[in-house]
């Protein structure tokens, strides 16, 4: 009977367990928030995607948003390890360089979409540029013990 009252958990490792999942929570919606409107654009140009593809056979520059559009959804794969990790708290990523990566294609995508001439120049660049990188280094912050130890 000893040995089983020490394997339950004590209400100090409950309120420790609610308190992490709290803060998963918070920092998923952070995440969703900061990314909804590029995720609005990579739906969109997936719906587009056979438009970009047949226009990038003749034209140079056509390349340019077929290069924003996968390297945006490499992005996502970076930023879905990284949540990964938030939430499974592993002691290291099997795979560092590969998260690191696909954020760094992300965030690619994103200077690629700040650099393109178009209309709405500031308003656009904050939630398409400044929120998305935030929040990626704010990940990669979070997760810095298993993705650089």
């Amino acid at each position: 009977m000893l040995f089983a009252s020490t394997l339950e958990p004590t209400a100090a490792d409950r309120a420790q367990t609610r308190n992490e999942q709290l803060v998963c929570a918070l920092v998923t919606l952070e995440t969703v928030g900061c990314f909804a409107i590029p995720m609005v654009t990579l739906a969109m140009g997936t719906v587009y995607s056979p438009v970009l593809v047949a226009s990038a056979f003749g034209k140079l520059a056509a390349w340019r948003p077929l290069a924003e559009f996968v390297l945006g959804w490499l992005g996502v794969v970076g930023i879905w390890r990284l949540l990964n990790l938030v939430w499974e708290r592993p002691r290291s990523d099997p795979r560092p360089w590969l998260t690191l990566s696909f954020v760094g294609c992300g965030c690619a995508a994103s200077l690629l979409a700040a650099t393109a001439k178009g209309p709405g120049g500031l308003v656009l660049l904050i939630p398409l540029v400044f929120l998305p990188m935030v929040c990626a280094l704010h990940l990669v912050a979070l997760n810095r013990r298993s993705l650089f130890l």
